[in-house]
């Protein structure tokens, strides 16, 4: 096996997770990645599909990107941590 072969069985299994834990559809996760919602729908659904190397490119990428935005925003305090600063005198 090669690796990119590898590295989409992670980025199918990620797919999955961004559809089913976190709401994305893919129609959403199509524009993010610059590619038709069908290329997604067929390459989580289709075990055997597999990439050409522009998709493979444009979705690794985007996967990545999300997966950077996700974990800031799990990270994120909200508004709660700005009341807990001191408010200056006025």
């Amino acid at each position: 096996m090669k690796m990119k072969e590898i590295e989409q069985i992670k980025m199918r299994t990620d797919l999955k997770i961004l559809t089913k834990d976190y709401g994305f559809n893919y129609h959403s996760l199509g524009q993010i990645f610059n590619c038709h919602e069908k290329v997604v729908r067929d390459f989580v659904n289709i075990k055997t599909r597999t990439l050409n190397d522009i998709h493979y490119q444009s979705i690794k990428k985007g996967l990545f990107r999300i997966q950077k935005q996700i974990k800031e925003a799990e990270e994120y305090k909200g508004f709660d941590c700005v009341n807990k600063r001191k408010k200056p005198k006025r």
